[in-house]
C-alpha cells in the first residue's frame, strides 16, 4: 500500500488525521488505487490551500470575506445600517502587475525553421490569452496550471494545452529531494457530494466519478506518451504557498473598513444632533421627567444621543495612507492615487516610479519561467510526433515589460551629440533592429545626395 505525505508525516491511507496544510508528497512509483484518490480530495477540501485559494478567489471577485462575515452577523442580529462596501484592489494590484510582465511574452531560438513552427505552435493555441490567463492566476493564487494533451484526426497529432482550475486540482508530487509533480487530480464538481474526477499521469489519464462514498471508473484509461507528467505548475512565490501580493489583505481589510463605515455614516437618518425630546410623545415627555430625577438630572437638561464626530479629512487621510501602504507593500505603482492629479509625467519620471515594480517582478519571473521552461520540454519530447524534419532547439523565454518610452524627451539629446555614433544613438532610443535602420538611413543618405546632385545639375543648365 502506498502512503501519502501530509505536512512532512509519514500517514497511512485510511487513518489520516484533520489536515493543517496541505503538501501531498506520493512514496512510491505505484498508481493511486480509487481509495487514494478519495483520501486525497477528502483531504484537500479540508486543507488550509484550498480556503486560502478560496479566499484569494473572494478578493479577487471584489467579495472581501472578512469584512462579508461582519455583514452577515450584523445582518442576522438586524444591526442597522448595514452596508457592505468591498474594494477592488487585490483584483487592480493582480491585474496591473499581470499587465507588465505577460502582455508580450517571446518564445526565439536561432534555429529558423524550429523557431517558425514553435511560434506557429503557440499562435495556434492562441497563447498571448492563455499566458495572461495563466499569468493572473498564478499572482493571484500562486498556483498557475496549464495541460498540455494530444489530438488524433487519423493522420496527424497535434499538441494542445488549456488551462487549469486552481481551486479544482489537486497536485501530488513525488519523495525526491527537489520534487518532481507524480500526478494531478482534477475534480469538477457534478452535483450535491458528486465529481467528475480526472488523474493525469505522464503515462495515462485515468477517468472516475465520485457520488457520495461510491468511486467507479466510467471510462477506459487513456495511454499517453510524454517523459514527465503534462501537468505544467507556475508559481510566483519563492518562498512559500502564499500570493506574492499576501501581505496587502490586512489593508485592504482596514480600507473595507473605512468605506463601509462612511456609507453606514451617510444612511444615518438620525445623526448626533437629534434631540430625542423632538421625537417623544406628550406622555414620554412626561415620563422623561421622572427619568431626569432618577438620573439626578436637571429639569432644563436635554437627553441628546452620543455624538460621533469623525472629520471627513480624517477619513480622507486614512483612506490614503491604506492606499499608499498597500501599493507600496505590493511593489506595485498606484496610476490612480493622489500624485497622478498632479499633471502629466514625463516617461523618465515614470520610469523612476516603475523600478521597483521591475525589481519584484523580476524576482516573480524567475520562478514563474520553470513553468515555460516545461512547456518547451514536452513541445520538444513531442515534436517527432508533431513534425519528423524538425529536430528540438533550444528557447529563449523573455518577458518583454511594458515601459513607457522616452523617446520625446531623449531623441533631441541624442540628435545634438557628436562624439557617438549612429549605432549607440539607435541603441538608446530602443530600436529592435539597428542594422536594418542604419542600412535605411544609408539609402536616404544616397537617395538624398543623388537628388542634390540632380537639383545642382539642373540649375547649372
Amino acid at each position: 500500500m502506498g502512503h501519502f505525505v501530509f505536512n512532512g508525516r509519514w500517514v497511512p491511507i485510511f487513518r489520516c488525521d484533520m489536515v493543517v496544510k496541505m503538501n501531498i508528497t506520493w512514496n512510491t512509483e505505484e498508481k493511486l488505487s480509487m481509495a487514494d484518490i478519495k483520501e486525497a480530495l477528502k483531504h484537500y477540501k479540508q486543507s488550509d490551500e484550498y480556503h486560502r485559494l478560496r479566499m484569494y478567489d473572494q478578493y479577487y471577485s471584489v467579495d472581501n470575506p472578512n469584512i462579508k462575515a461582519q455583514y452577515i452577523d450584523r445582518k442576522e442580529r438586524n444591526k442597522t445600517p448595514n452596508n457592505f462596501v468591498p474594494s477592488a484592489f487585490y483584483k487592480t494590484i493582480v491585474d496591473t502587475m499581470a499587465g507588465f510582465m505577460f502582455s508580450n511574452v517571446q518564445y526565439t531560438s536561432d534555429e529558423e525553421n524550429y523557431n517558425e513552427e514553435l511560434n506557429s505552435w503557440l499562435y495556434d493555441n492562441n497563447y498571448s490569452i492563455k499566458n495572461m490567463k495563466t499569468g493572473v492566476n498564478s499572482l493571484c493564487y500562486n498556483k498557475g496550471l496549464e495541460l498540455c494533451y494530444t489530438l488524433f484526426d487519423g493522420n496527424t497529432v497535434k499538441l494542445k494545452y488549456a488551462c487549469l482550475d486552481p481551486l479544482s486540482t489537486i497536485l501530488v508530487y513525488d519523495n525526491q529531494i527537489e520534487p518532481q509533480l507524480f500526478c494531478a487530480i482534477r475534480f469538477i464538481s457534478a452535483g450535491e457530494n458528486s465529481y467528475t474526477i480526472d488523474v493525469i499521469y505522464k503515462d495515462e489519464w485515468q477517468y472516475y466519478k465520485l457520488k457520495n462514498d461510491e468511486m467507479w471508473q466510467y471510462e477506459e484509461p487513456r495511454e499517453l506518451f510524454f517523459d514527465e507528467c503534462p501537468v505544467i505548475v507556475y508559481r510566483s512565490e519563492i518562498i512559500g504557498e502564499n500570493s506574492p501580493f499576501h501581505q496587502v489583505l490586512n489593508y485592504i481589510d482596514a480600507l473595507d473598513i473605512v468605506l463601509s463605515g462612511n456609507s453606514d455614516e451617510i444612511q444615518r437618518l438620525v445623526d448626533a444632533l437629534l434631540v430625542i425630546s423632538k421625537k417623544m410623545k406628550d406622555s414620554e415627555l412626561n415620563r422623561m421627567q421622572e427619568m431626569k430625577v432618577l438620573q439626578g438630572m436637571k429639569s432644563d437638561d436635554r437627553a441628546e444621543y452620543l455624538e460621533k464626530n469623525m472629520s471627513p479629512e480624517f477619513r480622507k487621510y486614512v483612506s490614503e495612507l491604506l492606499v499608499n501602504e498597500m501599493h507600496k507593500s505590493a511593489h506595485v505603482v498606484d496610476w490612480y492615487g493622489t500624485d497622478s492629479t498632479s499633471g502629466p509625467l514625463s516617461a523618465k519620471a515614470m520610469r523612476t516610479r516603475l523600478f521597483d515594480m521591475d525589481m519584484y517582478s523580476n524576482r516573480i519571473e524567475k520562478i514563474f519561467k520553470e513553468g515555460d521552461e516545461k512547456k518547451i520540454r514536452i513541445y520538444n519530447s513531442m515534436l517527432p510526433f508533431i513534425n519528423r524534419g524538425i529536430q528540438p532547439q533550444e528557447v529563449s523565454v523573455n518577458y518583454v515589460r511594458s515601459y513607457p518610452s522616452d523617446f520625446e524627451d531623449i531623441a533631441p539629446i541624442l540628435n545634438n551629440l557628436t562624439f557617438v555614433s549612429t549605432r549607440y544613438k539607435l541603441q538608446k532610443l530602443g530600436v529592435d533592429d539597428i542594422e536594418a535602420e542604419i542600412e535605411a538611413i544609408e539609402e536616404e543618405k544616397q537617395k538624398n545626395m543623388e537628388n542634390f546632385n540632380f537639383d545642382f545639375e539642373s540649375n547649372e543648365e
